[in-house]
């Protein structure tokens, strides 16, 4: 089994979710309008990847699309809060609580202090830009100097 994998609506309706999937994907969509939930699931797993990648020593996998799997009920969790506001409803105490608890593990996953499984695939690692500081670009000769300003 992999140990990251993509975020399915199987997964979210595993979780209990499917009458909000059913709403999102019926109800809260405008004419023409097509399926919001693929792009909920990939901001949600573009926001936890891009956390892990700050700072974290884990890779990430070269596929965009995967999550570690000992992410994805975070992801899921967040994914359904999501669905629950495009439907204009309210968070419960519980959806607050677990949001809380979500920023703070984006914090831990930004900083390196959540564990995450490796990748299977691993992303080649990218150059890193160059540390910041100042440069002289040309040497300029003063015209006031203590000199030539002791008259004044």
């Amino acid at each position: 089994m992999s140990a990251w994998e993509p975020i399915i609506i199987r997964d979210l309706e595993d979780a209990r979710h499917a009458e909000l999937v059913e709403a999102v994907r019926r109800k809260a969509l405008a004419i023409g309008q097509p399926d919001p939930l693929p792009k909920l699931i990939q901001d949600t797993i573009d926001e936890i990847r891009g956390c892990i990648g700050f700072k974290s020593p884990t890779k990430l996998d070269a596929d965009e699309t995967k999550l570690a799997r000992n992410l994805k009920p975070l992801a899921i969790g967040k994914i359904a809060r999501e669905m629950v506001l495009r439907l204009g409803r309210t968070w419960s105490d519980t959806d607050d609580k677990a949001e809380s608890t979500y920023q703070k593990r984006l914090e831990q996953l930004r900083d390196g202090d959540w564990p995450v499984d490796a990748p299977d695939t691993a992303i080649a690692a990218t150059a890193q830009a160059p540390a910041s500081g100042i440069s002289v670009a040309k040497k300029t000769k003063r015209l006031s100097t203590r000199h030539t300003l002791g008259a004044l």
